[in-house]
């Protein structure tokens, strides 16, 4: 068995599918959201079987493929001109960045390589099937797996009749030419015969960016008609919840029914006879509130992952500051050692069950902290700031299992919703470990 044949049966050995997720849209478009901060957005993609990104990055991108169990890394080994969609170019030329032999140095497991045809010039095509010819010969020659590209020039505003003729034909020449897979756009009805002429797995390409929805519908779609996988990414990377949305699209890629429904969380309100009450609240020696600021993003992370909430990112930050009250963003702050104790945030989060809500959100703290009365503080800044803004329909949402917080929210006096069928049963269950009477928390 070749090493080639190795490399290939670790994506697709067995019949198996793969979930691809593409990360080299910065060598076309430049700065690319969601891809900002290269390391942190690759922290979202560890449920991906392989992730495609540029030779440049891989030395960001080292400690992440590293790990025991991380995805393949699968190298784009050229580049043309026809993605570079800012540019306007028109004429497809294409470039090698790295050749096999060197990518599989830098620790690929595959590489991708692009053939553009019918791009309007017989000598164009004809550099691109040399090129694509050239990066065959080495990948043989290393015992890397190619997959090749193919992707017509204005696909996506093409006539749906004329795109699938060119993917139907353009598949197979690729693997006429040493493709071991091919990657190419989602034709529609008539997918199944783009994937029986390949001869070879096809995956399907996630295209412009669109709902949610929308992208998990087509990645179906696309393996009832045979497909060995997709390769997906802006519809990844820019997710609300880009690992959520993975786990989704993974799913579908290896036919694993979806999971049970999540239990809803518990939720609880602010009292109206307290909404002229604001709770009050003070801290220990050696402590400081005060409002998050530019700057605090490092440690706010730190921060969140060590309370148990990991994944976050300064993007993600920057989505929290958007819903945040103005002066409404707070943290303790241990003076001695100017690490973050605790956090809360006053959030405009309006719902259906709360048109006009207020949000207590993100109460976290640092267990070598704990038992100071820390996050009790934090949240009752919060719920005060809320008031001072005039909320009058304040809500928190907390999980039957966190009861250090529970217990702190019902002293302070939130009050638990019972909004569902299993609420009340929920809630004296969770008054009965907390030694609470369950007549005496309002259930």
């Amino acid at each position: 068995m070749s090493g080639k044949t190795i490399r290939f049966n670790k994506l697709f050995g067995g019949k198996r599918n793969a979930a691809l997720v593409a990360v080299d849209h910065g060598a076309e478009f430049g700065p690319t959201p969601g891809l900002m901060d290269f390391p942190a957005a690759l922290e979202n993609l560890a449920g991906a079987d392989a992730i495609l990104l540029n030779p440049g990055m891989v030395g960001q991108a080292a400690e992440f493929f590293g790990r025991q169990g991380a995805p393949l890394m699968v190298l784009r080994a050229t580049w043309t001109t026809a993605y570079c969609f800012p540019f306007n170019y028109r004429e497809s030329h294409t470039a090698q960045l790295i050749s096999a032999q060197d990518a599989l140095g830098a620790g690929a497991d595959f590489i991708m390589a692009c053939c553009l045809l019918q791009s309007g010039s017989e000598l164009v095509d004809r550099e691109n099937v040399k090129l694509f010819a050239e990066v065959v010969a080495q990948k043989e020659k290393a015992g890397i797996p190619l997959i090749g590209e193919l992707f017509p020039v204005d696909a996506e505003t093409m006539p749906a009749e004329e795109l699938y003729e060119r993917v139907y034909r353009g598949c197979r020449i690729l693997a006429e030419l040493g493709a071991d897979a091919v990657k190419t756009f989602y034709t529609g009805e008539k997918f199944a015969e783009v994937i029986e002429g390949a001869g070879v797995p096809v995956l399907a390409l996630g295209a412009s960016k669109c709902g949610e929805a929308e992208a998990l519908a087509k990645a179906r779609k696309a393996m009832e008609a045979g497909a060995r996988g997709v390769v997906f990414g802006r519809n990844v990377f820019q997710a609300e919840r880009p690992a959520d949305f993975l786990q989704s699209l993974a799913n579908i890629i290896h036919g694993t029914p979806p999971p049970a429904p999540p239990r809803l969380q518990l939720r609880m309100v602010w009292p109206q006879e307290r909404l002229r009450k604001p709770p009050s609240w003070s801290l220990p020696d050696g402590y400081t509130l005060r409002a998050f600021r530019a700057g605090d993003e490092a440690e706010y992370i730190r921060l969140m992952a060590v309370a148990g909430f990991k994944g976050w990112t300064p993007e993600r930050i920057g989505v929290l500051l958007k819903q945040v009250l103005p002066n409404g963003f707070f943290v303790v702050e241990h003076d001695l050692t100017h690490r973050f104790a605790a956090t809360a945030s006053a959030q405009h989060s309006p719902t259906d069950s709360f048109p006009f809500g207020g949000q207590l959100g993100w109460v976290a703290g640092d267990p070598e902290h704990k038992g100071k009365g820390l996050g009790y503080a934090v949240s009752a800044a919060a719920v005060k700031r809320l008031l001072d803004a005039g909320y009058f329909s304040i809500y928190l949402l907390t999980d039957d299992n966190r009861l250090p917080a529970v217990h702190t929210y019902l002293k302070m006096g939130f009050v638990p919703l019972l909004f569902a069928p299993d609420m009340a049963e929920r809630w004296r269950a969770v008054c009965a470990q907390l030694g609470v009477e369950s007549r005496q928390a309002g259930v």
